[in-house]
């Protein structure tokens, strides 16, 4: 055989010009080309590899790669345009995939967000379906990051089937060849014994490497032999659940691929919901409890401070006397009179800014009486032509220590400042206090 290196700008069966190496397999190495019969489009060349073609094993591999590829219609599987021999080598045209590999990503990104992982998974899971669903069933063996590709179109591809057999058929050779990589392969791959359910294990050993940013031989436990990885990685417990029944043993792991996608979609139902977007208005504060009570302080130093820039006010006549109309409002509570609860106090939005025009600017829209005079007349005492005698309105001022307490408070919320329990519960108690 004739040795000769692909170098940018060899052209192979007059039409295929070599642009670069994109990379090598186990079987052979793969380059982007121009196919000049098509508008100089890209496309994918792969070679097998020199050594191995003296192999018959691997040559015969090599050859069923393109029987199998040939017959192969799925739209996350690059088609094959072409098979060839060429000065005793042999080459295999692909469509060229725009993107990167999820090798790629990691060594860039590290790891990946759960929500990403589960996509390509189940995106993975539909070729899966597809390849093992075939008569006979088609198994890849080589599935990891470097042989999975992320397109530019948002796509995931499952590509380099240099490894692929069919479950029934082949060689004892064939049939006896290890073949994968270490870290994704499972056990019954290891002794030559493949089945459909070893392509998911691999996709388990992937996803969990995307998940953690470890490869999967660095949760390897020399003790057991297996992956010990479970309750140690940073994913919901339903994700975690999934993935166990990926990488369980051969008896107790998913069987088929469709089986995967449907407990993959489950765990996605069962998940824990995204805590919701809060209001652009909302305070944001660490936690719920403690947005309450600084909202609730914030309110209350509102209302003390409006107590106490707006005195106690009861409209009075130019004699100093009460109106009529406030006059048939008021007066000594009977058995017969229900007392109504105080109104609830809302919090100002935004906290911070309503509560200081509350407290400088806010003028009363009814009249205000003594909260221990505000109460439910019966229609009969209404009807009285005899005004009741009541307190005169109390004239409350703040006192200094009152005013800048309620000053700081506010400054400090204003700042986002974090309280403490017992501020939280002394700063209340003094405003209580200060407006009683």
């Amino acid at each position: 055989m004739t040795g000769r290196e692909l170098r940018p700008g060899t052209l192979l069966a007059t039409r295929y010009e070599i642009v670069e190496r994109l990379g090598s397999g186990g079987f052979g190495s793969t380059f982007r080309a121009l196919d000049r019969s098509r508008f100089n489009a890209d496309c994918v060349v792969k070679e097998l590899l020199s050594v191995r073609q003296e192999n018959d094993v691997a040559r015969r591999l090599f050859e069923r790669e393109a029987r199998v590829l040939l017959d192969l219609h799925h739209p996350q599987i690059p088609t094959m345009q072409a098979y060839f021999e060429e000065e005793g080598r042999f080459y295999l045209v692909q469509d060229f995939v725009d993107g990167e590999t999820l090798d790629e990503r990691l060594r860039r990104d590290t790891r990946l967000p759960e929500v990403e992982v589960r996509r390509i998974v189940e995106s993975l899971l539909d070729v899966l379906a597809y390849l093992h669903g075939r008569t006979p069933p088609v198994i890849h063996r080589d599935i990891k990051p470097a042989n999975i590709m992320l397109g530019a179109n948002g796509t995931v591809y499952l590509i380099d089937f240099g490894a692929v057999r069919e479950a029934i058929g082949g060689s004892p050779e064939e049939q006896g060849t290890t073949i994968g990589t270490a870290g994704y392969t499972p056990r019954e791959q290891a002794v030559g014994r493949p089945r459909p359910s070893s392509d998911l294990y691999a996709l388990g050993a992937t996803a969990l490497e995307a998940v953690t940013g470890l490869h999967p031989l660095e949760w390897h436990s020399a003790r057991t032999g297996k992956l010990d990885w479970k309750g140690r990685v940073s994913c919901s417990d339903a994700f975690e659940a999934f993935l166990d029944g990926m990488l369980a043993d051969v008896q107790e792991r998913f069987d088929t691929a469709e089986r995967a996608r449907t407990a993959l979609r489950r765990s996605d139902i069962v998940a824990p919901a995204a805590a919701p977007v809060s209001a652009p208005e909302a305070p944001a504060t660490a936690s719920g409890s403690k947005t309450l009570r600084i909202v609730g302080v914030v309110a209350l130093v509102a209302a003390a401070l409006l107590a106490i820039t707006r005195p106690w006010s009861t409209p009075t006549t130019p004699s100093g006397g009460v109106p009529p109309a406030a006059a048939t409002a008021i007066g000594a509570p009977s058995p017969d009179t229900l007392v109504p609860a105080p109104a609830p106090v809302t919090a100002p939005t935004p906290a911070v800014d309503s509560a200081r025009r509350a407290a400088t600017h806010a003028v009363p829209t009814a009249p205000v009486t003594r909260r221990d005079s505000q109460v439910a007349v019966p229609k009969e005492q209404a009807t009285s032509t005899t005004p009741p005698v009541v307190d005169s309105p109390p004239t409350t001022t703040a006192s200094p220590e009152l005013r800048e307490t309620c000053a700081r408070l506010l400054e400090r919320i204003s700042l986002g400042e974090r309280l403490s329990d017992a501020e939280t519960a002394k700063l209340k108690k003094e405003c209580r206090t200060g407006s009683s």
